[in-house]
């Protein structure tokens, strides 16, 4: 493998790979696809800037690399890469609806949550 790619390019890999491992709790793989998802959702939303694009792409990598062990654990027979790629699609296509709906969202949350703590059934 020495022979094919330089020390410093094994040494990248081996610390990136560690740091995916360090901070995520899914696999390398599974950000790959998340990413994939991303840079689909930025292509359907059609973001004009290269930079804000590659934000996007970035944000929803690294968001949906962290929101996917916590979806997975209230349904865990799904594919982690299919729910990787779904939730970066739709989080970064469908932005702009998502930011406009989440107040009423979580204004009804935490109503049903002040509900079930006052013994009210909704």
């Amino acid at each position: 493998m020495n022979d094919n790619i330089p020390n410093i390019a094994i040494a990248f890999i081996g610390v990136l790979a560690a740091a995916i491992g360090h901070l995520f709790d899914v696999p390398a793989a599974t950000l790959w696809v998340a990413a994939i998802g991303s840079a689909l959702g930025v292509a359907f939303s059609k973001e004009a800037s290269l930079i804000a694009a590659f934000i996007l792409i970035v944000v929803g990598t690294l968001a949906t690399g962290w929101a996917v062990p916590v979806v997975l654990k209230f349904a865990p027979d799904i594919a982690q890469k299919s729910v990787a790629a779904f939730m970066a699609f739709t989080f970064i296509a469908f932005r702009v609806q998502i930011r406009q709906e989440a107040p009423k969202i979580l204004t009804a949350i935490f109503i049903r949550i002040q509900d079930f703590i006052r013994g009210n059934k909704a």
